[in-house]
């Protein structure tokens, strides 16, 4: 059984590269068509939009994971089904369910494997290809490793020295220089606060100005100042929820709260990173009745085709869901989880009723 078990389960796995194989060449190729949008931007030309949806692109294929889990399923049962290896297996007294855990045990690797990219291979590449990306777009700011980011406006400097959470300005610094160069205003601040974009509020700040003769300090609790970065320069220091980790999400979403602002939209974030290796194990699990079931008369073109169809049906549903239950104020945790419990009830009672 043991062997059945290995050979089942490599057969759905490859399968699933075999259909991420497809599908990814196809959505990261849409992707780099929209950066096009962009060249001729900065620096920015081709060659970046290249790496940026190359470095994107493990990103792109976590979210692609549950619909290429279960046409990944299908291949690989409707191949074993037409080579009769499957009914061989039934011949000899292995049961539906029997195949089904083989089948299952795939699925938990997948789902292990979203669960590893998701904390720790996709948020580094994200925020790496979206800070290159906006240093390209605008050259007045720029990420170093050891400096972190700086940008000019004139005789006023900036220097972010790092980003908690990929969305939280820390140990900031901002230098105003006269006409002959002199420093007259410096700034230090633990972190900034960029709910309004166009007004940083400063936390915990050291103020201080020189006039030449004198240095005047003040400690301040927080300080409102009106930036003179770019859209695409605060897009640097702001990264879109996508380039977070589940953790990094959560610890954002924890941030928001203790400071009175919104955190619905982050919190829907994290719940749907939770939600999906337990989306991509439906899914696995899903494939079963495309063979077994009423569909195992139907031709295998139709079996993928309406596999992609209940794939990209259950993408749309999961993001109606999700934005009504936003507008009506339900809990994020509510409508994100919604979704992918309805369909793992609906896997199991499809399971049930196959003979």
């Amino acid at each position: 059984m043991r062997t059945l078990d290995r050979y089942i389960g490599a057969s759905v796995a490859k399968g699933y590269v075999l259909v991420l194989a497809v599908l990814l060449p196809v959505f990261s190729f849409l992707l780099f068509v929209n950066e096009l949008e962009d060249v001729g931007k900065g620096t920015y030309d081709a060659l970046d939009g290249l790496v940026y949806v190359l470095m994107t692109a493990p990103g792109l294929m976590l979210e692609l994971t549950p619909v290429a889990a279960l046409l990944g399923g299908i291949v690989a049962l409707g191949g074993l089904a037409a080579g009769s290896e499957l009914l061989a297996a039934r011949v000899a007294g292995v049961s539906v369910m029997r195949i089904g855990g083989a089948v299952m045990k795939t699925g938990l690797l997948l789902m292990l494997l979203v669960v590893l990219m998701a904390q720790f291979i996709v948020p580094p590449l994200n925020q790496r290809a979206e800070t290159r990306r906006s240093a390209e777009l605008t050259k007045a700011g720029t990420f170093l490793a050891d400096n972190g980011f700086w940008s000019r406006d004139g005789l006023r400097y900036i220097n972010v020295q790092r980003v908690l959470h990929g969305r939280i300005p820390h140990e900031v610094e901002i230098y105003e220089f006269d006409e002959d160069r002199r420093l007259r205003t410096f700034i230090q601040a633990e972190r900034a606060n960029l709910a309004n974009p166009n007004r940083w509020r400063l936390l915990r700040v050291m103020h201080k100005r020189f006039d030449g003769q004198s240095v005047q300090s003040q400690v301040l609790p927080e300080l409102e100042w009106e930036p003179f970065l770019s859209e695409t320069q605060v897009h640097v220091l702001e990264l879109p929820p996508t380039a977070l980790s589940p953790t990094d999400t959560l610890r954002y979403a924890q941030h928001l709260r203790e400071t009175g602002q919104a955190a619905e939209q982050i919190e829907l974030r994290f719940w749907q990173q939770a939600s999906l290796p337990l989306a991509t194990g439906a899914m696995t699990l899903l494939s079963l009745p495309f063979v077994f079931g009423g569909l195992r008369s139907a031709s295998f073109g139709k079996r993928l085709a309406l596999g992609a169809v209940l794939g990209v049906a259950y993408y749309l549903v999961s993001q109606i869901v999700a934005n009504l239950g936003l507008l009506v104020g339900i809990s994020a945790a509510v409508v994100a989880l919604t979704p992918v419990l309805a369909l793992v009830l609906l896997t199991l009672l499809v399971i049930r009723r196959i003979r």
